[in-house]
């Protein structure tokens, strides 16, 4: 699993859903990089509305326009990006990930 991949939910309790009341929710997969673009144009276009932004689950934090603020932290994700990081290496490099067995000392 790639974890420059992200699952980007947008929660707006004030948009019509089909039933009215009920709270909109968006799921997307997209890049990690594309987060801030894409919460940018929804804070545009859903401009004044009431709604949260989750990575992974999580709540983001937003400004008063909706644009990315930083991403809350979610120590799963790091911890898988950095093994999977390590477990990638350039081909044109003979270099290979350090390991446990490797590592000198």
């Amino acid at each position: 699993m790639n974890p420059n991949i992200v699952t980007l939910r947008f929660d707006n309790r004030d948009a019509m859903g089909e039933d009215e009341g009920k709270v909109q929710s968006i799921k997307l997969r997209v890049e990690r990089s594309a987060v801030k673009h894409i919460m940018a144009w929804y804070g545009a276009y859903y401009a004044g509305d009431d709604y949260d932004v989750f990575i992974n689950g999580r709540k983001q934090a937003k400004d008063k326009n909706g644009e990315f603020e930083h991403e809350t932290v979610d120590t799963e994700a790091v911890a898988a990006r950095t093994v999977w990081l390590a477990s990638t290496s350039h081909p044109d490099s003979d270099q290979k990930p350090e390991t446990e067995d490797t590592a000198e000392g």
